[in-house]
């Protein structure tokens, strides 16, 4: 299955089962042994030309994309007989004190390549990252939350690669025109049914920031972690439409997994479906008749949905910078598309979206669409417990077991708590 964001934040990462892929350049020895970067660095991305790059070196790259992996092994082939060097390729969803261990040592990586977002404030934060350099990319080129999403601390900390959304996938059998407006949804899906994984913060997210939530206060950027605002009004507001979903036009029951909703969308029971561009290949694959838009409103409101950013980042502990960063230059331009081809990961380059791949694709434009509406998950480590207080709360209130009042406050309290053991831990 694909690693995708929503993947991400309902679990801690684990580590998987690791698929090593060698890519052997055409390269000779060269004198240059600390890998740096080029005193004589081209302005064209802030990397070396190909001539002043070290040749002989071995790369070593990590990535998340499990689906993907074989077209970065592809490009990455490509950028090693270009430069004259050696990428080893590795799947592989590392843990970050596996990590951490193996960037100290000499079988860590140089890249990592495809990571989401908001599992690098956890490295970044434990000075195993380096900063980008400021002639690296220019932040205009890519859509603004991908490029907020790769800031901590106002210092760029990653490289934007791809960027996900949640939207409404709609059964063309059953239903000719996508509403617009939730009280429309509502009201067809009486007939023609509506699910999704409702206890998953990451989809909940959109209608809890709808009417003024949020998870902590973000101050231009900076995140105020003492500031949580899972407890007001808006906040209680998404949980408890989120609640009638469930429990007044019962479109789905209370334990709804994400595997259920997108078995019965693909198969025709329902008409209606939120997911993200992780499941339109699956629905192809079956023949499913669908079209995909943006998400409705809800009372004149579009949903602040979280916008999942893929991104790149360099070990701080290599001793290839130059290289790295040159290989992470080379894979955002040559292949994002490819990348977008087989697992739908749509490019947070702008130039990139106006591809005629990407842009007469009214699927996707329908996820750029709702991306523009949305809000990247903040790029702190403290981001990481908010996860499963709010689903194991969530499914209280579906069940019945406790209101949303009960729900709200203890999703604050067990927040707070996750981040004091997180801190007296470090």
């Amino acid at each position: 299955m694909r690693f995708s964001a929503r993947k991400v934040i309902s679990s801690v990462l684990v580590a998987a089962l690791t698929v090593s892929m060698s890519v052997v350049g055409t390269g000779c020895s060269n004198n240059n042994k600390n890998g740096g970067v080029s005193k004589n660095a081209a302005s064209n991305g802030g990397t070396a030309a190909s001539s002043q790059l070290p040749k002989g070196k071995t790369l070593r790259v990590w990535t998340y994309m499990e689906a993907e992996a074989p077209t970065l092994k592809e490009y990455a082939e490509k950028w090693a007989k270009k430069t004259g060097n050696t990428v080893n390729l590795i799947y592989q969803k590392s843990s970050m004190q596996q990590f951490a261990q193996a960037a100290r040592s000499s079988s860590g990586p140089d890249v990592i390549y495809g990571i989401p977002n908001d599992n690098v404030a956890t490295f970044a934060t434990a000075n195993l990252v380096k900063d980008v350099p400021s002639d690296i990319i220019s932040e205009n080129d890519y859509t603004p939350a991908s490029v907020k999403a790769c800031k901590m601390n106002g210092k760029l900390s990653s490289v934007p690669i791809a960027i996900e959304s949640i939207a409404l996938f709609y059964n063309t059998d059953k239903v000719k025109n996508a509403p617009t407006t939730f009280d429309s949804l509502i009201s067809d899906a009486k007939n023609n049914g509506f699910m999704f994984d409702i206890s998953n913060f990451y989809y909940a997210y959109g209608f809890m920031r709808a009417n003024g939530g949020y998870v902590f206060k973000d101050n231009n950027g900076q995140y105020d972690i003492k500031d949580i605002g899972l407890e007001n009004d808006g906040a209680k507001k998404g949980y408890s439409f989120l609640n009638d979903f469930v429990n007044k036009y019962h479109f789905m029951p209370a334990d709804i997994t994400g595997d259920v909703a997108k078995s019965n969308f693909q198969s025709g029971k329902i008409a209606y479906y939120i997911g993200g561009p992780w499941d339109v290949e699956s629905f192809k694959s079956a023949k499913t008749h669908f079209k995909i838009a943006p998400l409705p409103t809800w009372n004149g409101n579009h949903l602040k949905t979280a916008v999942g950013t893929q991104v790149a980042f360099v070990n701080a502990s290599t001793k290839n910078e130059s290289l790295a960063w040159d290989f992470i230059k080379y894979m955002g331009d040559e292949c994002a598309l490819p990348l977008y081809k087989v697992g739908s990961r749509i490019p947070a380059k702008l130039a990139m979206q106006q591809k005629p791949e990407i842009k007469n694709d009214p699927n996707t434009e329908a996820f750029i669409e709702q991306a523009s509406y949305g809000e990247p998950m903040p790029t702190i480590p403290e981001i990481s417990q908010v996860w499963a207080p709010a689903q194991n709360n969530l499914k209280l209130v579906f069940t019945n077991k406790i209101n949303v009042d009960k729900a709200a406050s203890n999703i604050v309290a067990q927040l707070k708590q996750g981040i004091t053991t997180m801190d007296a831990g470090k």
